[in-house]
């Protein structure tokens, strides 16, 4: 089934992603290539939030259910699955 390209990105979107994330303002304006002040302003809705911003939340959020998928998923020698996010703290 295909997914659907974000057009636009709302605020409380934006939000959202970053809640489900649990991103820090730096963080999130460092995963995103963008300033930590210009990720605050999109959050706070004073600009619109560019289209281009909204297809790299709409990857990462991809990219980060499938990684978590992997790492749930043991290799063919019982390993547990490869992190693919190493930069980021383990809990």
């Amino acid at each position: 089934m295909a997914q659907r390209i974000p057009s636009s990105m709302t605020a409380k979107q934006m939000q959202a992603w970053r809640e489900r994330h649990a991103q820090s303002l730096t963080t999130g304006a460092e995963w995103l290539g963008i300033s930590r002040r210009q990720f605050a302003d999109y959050l706070a809705g004073t600009y619109p939030i560019p289209r281009t911003v909204a297809l790299l939340c709409a990857a990462y959020d991809k990219l980060f259910v499938s990684a978590k998928a992997r790492r749930a998923v043991p290799d063919s020698r019982g390993n547990p699955g490869t992190d693919l996010r190493p930069h980021m703290e383990k809990k």
